[in-house]
């Protein structure tokens, strides 16, 4: 029997070892070392597979909202939006029809149903955040011209999983050569509802349109008219005045823009 030289003598936890042949020595040094690298292997493998599975979910999903689209916009236009609002103790429509007139209505809507964004994450109004998310890109994209995209690789803009559209963005001062711009409709609803002034999503719009906002909004008013005022979900009462639209701050909205790779 030897003992351990590593330990000092005396110490309590210094037990004795076997003696063993130097080939087997070497052996047993190598087999903790293999089977640590078969883990290690094992445990690389099962990550994968698990990164795997999540790609293999969102990407299912994102087929599934795409599919769903023509059905869940066409419903929550007709039943989701309310058909008109009170102003001013006048019943005005509600403007809902896929324009960027129709933005600010849309998120005056919004912020009066959900309070903050956590609201907006909890399972009773997931379907109308969704929805909100839906009438808000495809106004985007039937103005600008693009498409949904699940991929948002700015990483200054995470979009939880969720869709994001990837917008044509006209050269620019800033972007000489034309390009595109990634919004992530998640940021821009948790921005509306945080900020609560009913400019985010016209905002994005104008940020998005790059130095051409006017075409972008048909040479109008964004807001309908100057004296048009934002609506009010809740039935009786009278819409605050919708403020101007301000230089937005794209980049805390999640709009990107960058020149085209090619």
């Amino acid at each position: 029997m030897t003992f351990d030289p590593t330990r000092a003598a005396g110490d309590p936890a210094a037990q004795p070892l076997p003696e063993t042949a130097p080939a087997e020595a070497s052996s047993a040094a190598e087999a903790p070392a293999e089977a640590s690298s078969a883990a290690s292997e094992g445990g690389a493998s099962g990550t994968h597979a698990a990164e795997a599975g999540t790609v293999d979910a969102q990407q299912q999903a994102f087929e599934r909202f795409l599919a769903t689209m023509p059905e869940r916009l066409e419903a929550f236009i007709a039943g989701g939006l309310p058909a008109s609002v009170a102003v001013e103790d006048e019943e005005r429509e509600f403007v809902k029809d896929l324009t960027p007139a129709s933005l600010p209505w849309v998120e005056a809507y919004a912020v009066s149903r959900l309070a903050s964004p956590a609201l907006a994450a909890a399972p009773a109004n997931r379907r109308l955040a969704e929805d909100l998310m839906r009438y808000v890109g495809e106004t985007l994209i039937r103005t600008l011209g693009g498409t949904w995209t699940l991929e948002d690789d700015h990483p200054q803009a995470p979009d939880h999983g969720m869709p994001s559209v990837r917008l044509a963005a006209p050269a620019s001062e800033a972007v000489p050569a034309p390009g595109t711009v990634t919004v992530s409709v998640f940021s821009l609803l948790m921005t509306a509802l945080q900020e609560r002034t009913g400019e985010v999503f016209i905002s994005a719009l104008i940020a998005a349109a790059g130095d051409s906002p006017a075409e972008a909004l048909d040479g109008g008013d964004p807001a309908g008219s100057p004296s048009d005022p934002a609506p009010e979900a809740a039935a009786g009462t009278s819409a605050p005045s919708a403020p101007a639209p301000t230089a937005p701050t794209a980049e805390a909205q999640g709009v990107h823009r960058r020149e085209d790779e090619e």
